[in-house]
Order: C-alpha cells, then sequence, then structure tokens
C-alpha cells in the first residue's frame, strides 16, 4: 500500500510539473502535444451534436485551434429537446465568440431528420451528406467531432461519428479531409480534472513512441504508406489548456444560461474535458 501510495504522489508531481512547464511555456505544446494540427491558417471544422458541447467537451480543442487556425464550428442540432431551440441556437454563437470563433464561422443547422433526442439516432447519410456539402463550401481541410462513445453515450453524439466516418469512405473525401475524434475516457478518469493528466500523458507518449518506433523499421516508402494506413498507428493529438484558457471554456459556459443547473456546475470544477482533450486520427 505504501508503494502504491508513493507512486501516486509522484505521479501527480511528475503531471503537475510538466503542466506548470506547459503553463510557463505556450508554444511548447505544439512541439510536444499538437503534431500536424500545429500548421497555421489550416481551415477546421469543429462538428458537434448539440449546442453547449463545444464548451463543455471540446473547449480546450476550440481556444488552442482558434488562435492558429480558421476554425468553423457547426452544431447538427438546435437542442430543442425542450423546446427552447432558438435560445440555445443564440447561446451557441455567444460560447463561439469566447472560444475565439467569429460569428460568421458558426452555424447550426436544425435539420428536420436530424432531430434532438436521446433515443433518436441520426442516420449516417443523412450526416455525411451535410457535412460533405459543407466541407466542400468552405474548403475544410479538417473535422474534429465525437468518437463512437460520444464521450456521454448520447446516441446522437455517437451517430454525428459514425457520420464522419461515413463521409470519410467516399472517395471524393478520401485523400481530401483529415478528422479527428474526441477520445472518450472511463467515468473514473473524467471527473477528477488535472489529476486525469498523468494517465493521459502516459498513454498519448506510449501512443507516439510505438508510432515511432515502428516508422524506424520500415525500410521502404510502401512500408511507410502501409505505416501511416493502419488503424492502431493513427495519429493523437492533445490539447492541454492554461488556467486562463480553463477560464475562458467555462465563460463559455456561461453562455449557455438556459442549460445552467446545478450538475452543470459540478461540471465545469471537475471534468477533465474542461481542462484537456485528446483526439485521435478517424
Amino acid at each position: 500500500m505504501w508503494i502504491v501510495t508513493q507512486f501516486l504522489i509522484a505521479a501527480v508531481g511528475v503531471s503537475l510539473a510538466l503542466y506548470l512547464y506547459v503553463c510557463a511555456n505556450p508554444s511548447s505544446r505544439a512541439n510536444l502535444f499538437l503534431g500536424s494540427l500545429a500548421q497555421t491558417g489550416t481551415r477546421v471544422l469543429l462538428l458537434v451534436a448539440h449546442p453547449d458541447d463545444e464548451c463543455m467537451f471540446f473547449g480546450p480543442t476550440a481556444l488552442q485551434l482558434s488562435a492558429i487556425a480558421d476554425v468553423h464550428a457547426v452544431s447538427v442540432s438546435n437542442g430543442n429537446f425542450d423546446g427552447l431551440g432558438s435560445v440555445r441556437e443564440k447561446e451557441f454563437v455567444e460560447s463561439c465568440k469566447v472560444l475565439g470563433l467569429r460569428p460568421g464561422r458558426v452555424s447550426v443547422w436544425d435539420h428536420e431528420s436530424m432531430p434532438d433526442g436521446m433515443n433518436v439516432w441520426w442516420k449516417e447519410d443523412d450526416i455525411a451528406a451535410a457535412v460533405g456539402k459543407y466541407v466542400l463550401e468552405n474548403q475544410i481541410e479538417i473535422v474534429i467531432t465525437f468518437d463512437k462513445y460520444g464521450i456521454s453515450g448520447h446516441p446522437n453524439h455517437r451517430a454525428v461519428f459514425a457520420g464522419v466516418r461515413r463521409l470519410l469512405q467516399q472517395p471524393v473525401f478520401m485523400k481530401k479531409v483529415k478528422a479527428y475524434s474526441l477520445v472518450s475516457v472511463p467515468l473514473l478518469r473524467k471527473f477528477i480534472s488535472l489529476l486525469d493528466l498523468f494517465p493521459t500523458l502516459v498513454m498519448h507518449f506510449r501512443h507516439s513512441l510505438r508510432f515511432k518506433a515502428r516508422l524506424y523499421e520500415t525500410r521502404t516508402a510502401e512500408e511507410v504508406k502501409l505505416l501511416h494506413t493502419n488503424r492502431v498507428d493513427k495519429e493523437r493529438i492533445l490539447f492541454l489548456s492554461t488556467p486562463s484558457e480553463m477560464w475562458k471554456a467555462r465563460r463559455a459556459m456561461i453562455c449557455h444560461a438556459s442549460q445552467l443547473v446545478w450538475f452543470r456546475h459540478l461540471y465545469l470544477v471537475f471534468s477533465r474535458y474542461m481542462v484537456m482533450n485528446e483526439v485521435e486520427e478517424i
């Protein structure tokens, strides 16, 4: 038990030390964590299911990318489950402003075939068609959305991922667009805020080192190409917020006044998604 305790203390200490280093040297985040997304001027689409997803789940991503890229944000539905759709649309725009996005880059679709609902699964083809149209019209290069678990398991979140995956299967988009999904974590890790940094870093660097080790073993261009198309070795990106960015994400959530029930305030304090996002290439 003593050994375990000492290990946990050391793990927390190392995590906090690295976090403080990153906070003191914000430019180091690009070198350590952002990979190919560190390129400036890239056109990025942040695709969410409902207004408030952008700050509840994707705050670190939106804040960091809005500083270096041309970021668009789209909410597939207007969150009208409780009849507050028009209110939530306005809240979405205001929240995205706080996150650094321009109003002209923020949209809510609200298609009849994709209503907000805990028991509604949106058709993958409908999502793929809508996203594909937006991508072509706005010359989007990268799409960021939920993963297959949807963070909270919400069927709308998971359907958005399925729709983006369907889009990437179409020949016209296979080489034109890259997509990343926000990695879901177990429930315990989800609500320990900054303390989740240690397991996140371990898994992130383990993935990166494994890829580099395999890359060094390649001998031909064909082997490198095969390695990059291997699902196990898809790129992972880590977005880690500084204290000021965490405060901005909380300010963005405050814009969603219609959704600020008591447990949302607890979420703002304890959720690791207010502090860090890890996205994986789809």
